[in-house]
């Protein structure tokens, strides 16, 4: 799946000047990055014409993370073969830093020297995989699953496994990320009571350093693709709204500033959101949303001003084209 039609992945830079996201059709996706001040639009493109998706950046800025797709293969049914590389805003050089087997989605940088990233295990064979959160240093290509023996208590202990985590993102304190995650709560609980709880999309804070998972108490519904600002350490979340939703007969949200149990309402758009991101300093969200007429075919990214209320809508156009090499 895309994650979203048109439009998926928005990012902002650390100095909130650059908007990294991908662009999507029924097939493939590729990476753009908006320069907001000179209103312009370019892509970093693999010289061997893989695709290059989840642009994300480092704290300092100065170095770059994505997944780069290709394919064992050539047919509809090939392999896919996801790997995630790293390097300098400043020569496009690039290094491969995991193996090509399994899928990778969502690379964020755990501060200079290492990434995060959503992962499936290649060996595991069921129809319906299952997604960890994994790490790997920025030198080299040791990657070591989070959370080894999390369900320790069972006949066979395994990993901590999510459903349909959002990407992990890192919080300004060193010490935390933060994904929302669907019916994580309802999973704990033993088979016998799962049937008495109601899944919901939940937000959840993960420690890094102790690896333990902590359900984040957000007063808003259903709150999910969680976004720091990191300079004014503030939390964004897409929530549901309830009563417009009831009104429309479909599912519309709107972003919440939430802290400390209290959830401010940032925009004023009523509509469903696929993606979103907030500049550091809190005063613009990028959004993902559908058109007008709620077509699934072509999705709109908005630029939105929680001061004003105001918004425009980025349309990619004369992109221009960095050519990267990669190493690996």
């Amino acid at each position: 799946a895309l994650g979203s039609p048109g439009f998926s992945s928005p990012r902002f830079s650390p100095d909130g000047k650059l908007i990294a996201f991908d662009t999507c059709n029924k097939s493939s996706c590729e990476n753009v990055i908006y320069d907001i001040a000179n209103d312009r639009y370019f892509a970093y493109r693999d010289k061997q014409g893989r695709h290059i998706t989840n642009v994300s950046f480092s704290p300092s800025g100065k170095k770059l993370t994505f997944v780069v797709k290709g394919q064992k293969g050539f047919l509809w049914w090939a392999e896919p073969l996801h790997r995630i590389a790293v390097g300098s805003m400043q020569d496009n050089r690039f290094t491969f830093i995991t193996p090509p087997e399994g899928v990778k989605r969502y690379p964020e940088f755990w501060g200079e020297e290492a990434v995060l990233f959503i992962g499936e295990d290649p060996t595991d064979t069921k129809h319906r995989k299952s997604r960890y959160l994994y790490m790997v240093g920025v030198g080299g290509k040791t990657v070591r699953p989070l959370f080894k023996d999390f369900y320790a208590s069972s006949p066979r202990p395994r990993p901590l496994s999510f459903y349909g985590p959002s990407n992990p993102r890192a919080l300004w304190d060193g010490k935390h990320i933060v994904l929302s995650e669907f019916g994580f709560s309802k999973n704990l609980l033993p088979y016998s009571e799962r049937q008495h709880v109601e899944a919901q999309n939940e937000v959840l804070r993960i420690s890094i350093p102790d690896e333990t998972v902590t359900p984040m108490p957000i007063a808003v519904t259903e709150p999910y693709h969680p976004a720091p600002a990191m300079a004014v350490k503030r939390l964004y979340v897409a929530s549901k709204l309830d009563r417009e939703s009831a009104a429309a007969g479909y599912y519309v949200h709107d972003v919440f500033s939430v802290n400390e149990n209290k959830a401010e309402r940032v925009s004023r758009l009523a509509v469903y959101i696929y993606g979103m991101d907030v500049s550091p300093d809190g005063s613009f969200l990028t959004l993902v949303v559908p058109t007008p007429d709620r077509s699934f075919i072509n999705g709109r990214l908005l630029l939105y001003d929680t001061r004003n209320h105001g918004h425009r809508e980025l349309k990619p156009k004369a992109v221009s084209e960095l050519l990267v090499h990669i190493n690996g």
